[in-house]
């Protein structure tokens, strides 16, 4: 305080007035001579600077003058909770006890609500309905009793000394009284539900630990943050902040997920774009996107360089060195090294609003690719509350747990090491292979190819010791377990706890035959799509369950057309939807996102187009997705039931069932299959087999073999290359 402040304030003093407000002195004050503490506001002749409010003597709290809070001030106000909540206790102990330490902070939550309330109970004060708010919070999340301990005091208080935040700790400002509450928060060992900020804590907690691995390259904890922080660094310095959209056009590597990392420090949304897309797919997703940044491998420049022109919002373009650039060409101009950028000082912590933004494009299997929108809190709480139980751990209380639970499971040895076999590009390879097991300290390890090898797979899961590995139903699991039958005992993949498929059928045949190798396997067939989670099923050793049944989430339903719930055993045919963890919508796309997202009964749900009857028992059988639905003389024949019964034949490797025009039936049901390497036979023996298990309106009436069956790399169908398979090989057969 300045000499003339200093003077000022005796000079009130000694006419008998208090800088605080009347309701915040103590009996101590009283006692000196100081006007009784009524509940009115200060007289307007107190010496009370406006915009100032004393939480105590020695700290304050200052706001910009003569301005009311606005609701975004207080919601924003509400996320640093513990920061006012612990000044204010403070300033009561002070105030109503007459010497600190009295007693132990967590015994007072009803004290210090009460107090809150009483202490902002004036509008006048600039903080009057703010305090209101964060009683409220305080109140419902229990964060007193939670925050308020000896521990969260003493840093609070010790580390943080007034020096740092002006004279006499008087905040100058609105800005440093924000950085602030941060910086009160960070000490706290309070951890936001957001992704980036757990994994932020994670590094602080087990820094040395592995936390991506591919072949030879590894990087532990500490390296993985620092190195996402120097991109982030970047990202700042080229303009981007929260809510930028920033493209990763990479393979499996490293970056790939450093590079979403950087993007969620900075409050960003990374946005997956498909290795595959060529120069009209990649200028409508980024453009769809509003991408301001895009990273990509040198093998892909060339396609980058072709379509920069048409892409104006693009700030930054990061190059990652996978080899040579394709053709000669001399890459994508004004573009930085990645590794260069590495040479950047790491960006400061920022911590999430709330606001944040979470988006996965979809494989446009069903049309253009769609952003896919979740509110990255909701994200993250969701996947809290479920992958902990995939893996045996029981439920996770707060985000807070998470930093020592990784520490504990580091320490016994039993931390996940997930691998993703489809690409990170996609929803089921980046979530459960990379993001989700990384909240408990888990490591991501890589497959350096980047088509289905399964002896490497079976070489990664040994070397790295994998217990959870990531797949895309028979596309993937076939593969596999040809390579089990015909190396026996050539891995040690005990180590391998559990197999998590999602996005494509799984046939029960298949599962037994890698529990067979594996007793102790757990395989998981989960039902969802990136709109969301809607079933599962479990196989295990002794434990069966049949293919595309599923148990449904107590949060499922099966509604027809009309807007019925489907009845257990009635043999309606219904569209599954799922009302828990239910996208804000389709980016950019509110018809879509209204069609998609629709609420019934008061619940919001989420239908993705999966079509399904629900059994006696309340388990659901996944018919196929309706957009595929084959239409033939009136009744309605699902692919994917057809599919699996042809792939039932030994012989078969792979199949996929379409529709074509006929003038007769209006559609008329074909296929196209592939034959395991030495089997033999012919289209005609694999109809018949499959006539033993399908109604014959069912059945293709024609069916082509071909070399492979056309699928992306994540294993989905591809059906319009299906479709020009078939009708090459039909135009060659004539």
């Amino acid at each position: 305080m300045n000499p003339a402040r200093r003077a000022t304030a005796a000079r009130g003093h000694r006419r008998g007035r208090s800088r605080r407000p009347e309701c915040c002195r103590s009996r101590r004050s009283t006692a000196r001579g100081a006007s009784t503490g009524s509940r009115a506001p200060p007289p307007r002749g107190a010496r009370v600077r406006p915009g100032v409010f004393a939480v105590s003597s020695r700290w304050r709290i200052r706001s910009p003058r003569a301005r009311r809070p606005t609701a975004e001030r207080i919601e924003l106000a509400a996320c640093y909770s513990p920061f006012f909540v612990q000044r204010v206790e403070h300033a009561r102990r002070r105030l109503f006890e007459g010497s600190p330490g009295r007693e132990p902070l967590a015994h007072l939550p009803g004290q210090t609500e009460r107090f809150l309330r009483r202490l902002f109970a004036h509008r006048r004060s600039c903080y009057g309905s703010i305090g209101v708010r964060i009683a409220d919070r305080a109140r419902e999340q229990q964060d007193v009793s939670r925050l308020h301990r000896k521990r969260f005091a003493a840093n609070a208080v010790s580390s943080l000394t007034p020096r740092r935040y002006g004279r006499a700790g008087r905040i100058g400002s609105s800005t440093r009284f924000w950085s602030f509450a941060d910086s009160l928060w960070q000490h706290s060992g309070a951890v936001h539900t957001h992704f980036g900020a757990i994994w932020e804590a994670i590094s602080d907690a087990i820094p040395d630990a592995p936390a991506v691995v591919q072949g030879k390259r590894r990087f532990d904890w500490r390296t993985y943050e620092q190195r996402a922080a120097r991109l982030a660094r970047a990202f700042l310095d080229a303009g981007l902040g929260p809510h930028s959209k920033v493209g990763m056009y990479l393979y499996n590597s490293p970056e790939y997920c450093e590079t979403n990392f950087a993007a969620i420090k900075v409050r960003g949304v990374p946005i997956n774009v498909n290795y595959r897309y060529l120069d009209h797919e990649l200028v409508y997703l980024l453009d769809n996107a509003d991408a301001e940044a895009l990273v990509f491998h040198r093998s892909l420049s060339d396609r980058v360089a072709r379509v920069q022109s048409q892409l104006p919002r693009l700030r930054l373009l990061v190059e990652v060195d996978d080899g040579p650039p394709p053709g000669g060409s001399r890459g994508v101009h004004g573009a930085v090294h990645y590794e260069a950028l590495q040479q950047l000082a790491p960006a400061d912590r920022i911590a999430p609003q709330g606001d944040e933004i979470y988006m996965l494009y979809t494989g446009g299997t069903t049309g253009m690719p769609k952003g896919v929108m979740y509110a990255m809190s909701d994200f993250t709480q969701f996947f809290l509350k479920t992958y902990p139980q995939m893996i045996g751990l029981p439920k996770l209380g707060a985000a807070e747990a998470l930093p020592a639970l990784a520490r504990e499971l580091r320490a016994r040895g039993e931390s996940t090491v997930s691998m993703s076999g489809p690409p990170l590009m996609h929803g089921t390879g980046c979530w459960l292979g990379m993001m989700v097991p990384h909240l408990l300290g888990g490591t991501a390890a890589l497959l350096e190819k980047r088509g289905l090898d399964a002896i490497e797979l079976w070489d990664t899961v040994s070397r790295d010791r994998v217990t959870l590995l990531v797949i895309v139903g028979d596309a993937f699991a076939r593969p596999m377990l040809r390579a089990l039958d015909e190396n026996p005992g050539r891995w040690d993949a005990s180590c391998l706890k559990t197999i998590v498929s999602s996005g494509a059928m799984f046939s029960l045949e298949i599962k037994q035959g890698l529990i067979r190798h594996l007793p102790e396997l757990a395989i998981a067939d989960v039902l969802g799509s990136t709109e969301g989670g809607m079933g599962s099923s479990l196989v295990r050793a002794g434990a069966s369950a049949e293919t595309a049944r599923f148990a449904m989430n107590p949060t499922t339903r099966v509604f027809t057309d009309d807007g019925r719930e489907v009845k257990p055993g009635s043999g309606e045919i219904g569209m599954v939807a799922n009302g828990g963890m239910v996208p804000i919508g389709y980016y950019k796309d509110p018809e879509k996102s209204a069609r998609t997202f629709r609420t019934i009964g008061g619940v919001r749900y989420g239908f993705a187009g999966d079509m399904a009857t629900v059994e006696a028992d309340g388990t659901i059988t996944l018919l196929g997705r309706g957009s595929n639905c084959i239409n033939s003389g009136g009744e309605k024949i699902f692919p994917e039931e057809v599919e699996e019964a042809l792939k039932v034949h030994a012989a078969v490797e792979d199949a996929l069932v379409f529709g074509v025009p006929d003038e007769r039936f209006g559609q008329r049901v074909v296929g196209v299959a592939s034959l395991a390497p030495g089997a033999a036979a012919t289209p005609e023996e694999i109809v018949a087999d499959a006539r033993t298990r399908l109604a014959s309106f069912k059945l293709p009436k024609q069916l082509e073999l071909v070399a492979v069956v056309p699928r992306a790399p994540n294993g989905k169908a591809d059906y319009p290359a299906a479709k020009k398979l078939f009708e090459a090989a039909a135009a060659a057969t004539v």
